[in-house]
């Protein structure tokens, strides 16, 4: 069992958490645990993916794997929060990708409950 802890953040990082723990700790009912488990295997191939464009850009700066690591910290891209986490904690990426970070707009907070409330109608 994997515990995922909250060290500071607010409602946004309490839903990572809660998405991190069903995740590692899947749930109650077979198809649950299933789709978790694909979940996760997206998640782990979409990084791995991420990782080695950014470790081939590092090597090269190619215009073309800059492109692709900017849309791949957009909004819109799967797992970009992880995918920014990546980017601050290596120094060139930091430096070299710090306006993708700078000029996206922030997600509109909501809370969980209200999230699973409004499931609900």
């Amino acid at each position: 069992m994997v515990i995922v802890r909250k060290k500071e953040g607010g409602d946004d990082v309490d839903l990572t958490v809660d998405l991190l723990n069903a995740v590692y700790n899947g749930t109650k009912t077979e198809m649950k645990a299933y789709a978790c488990q694909q979940l996760k295997n997206k998640l782990l191939h979409e990084l791995m993916w991420f990782r080695e464009k950014t470790l081939a850009y590092k090597q090269t700066s190619n215009n073309e794997n800059r492109l692709l690591i900017e849309r791949m910290l957009s909004d819109c891209s799967l797992f970009a929060a992880f995918k920014r986490e990546i980017v601050r904690n290596d120094p060139v990426l930091s430096k070299d990708f710090r306006k993708c970070q700078e000029n996206r707009p922030r997600p509109l907070k909501k809370s969980l409950n209200a999230r699973k409330s409004s499931d609900r109608l």
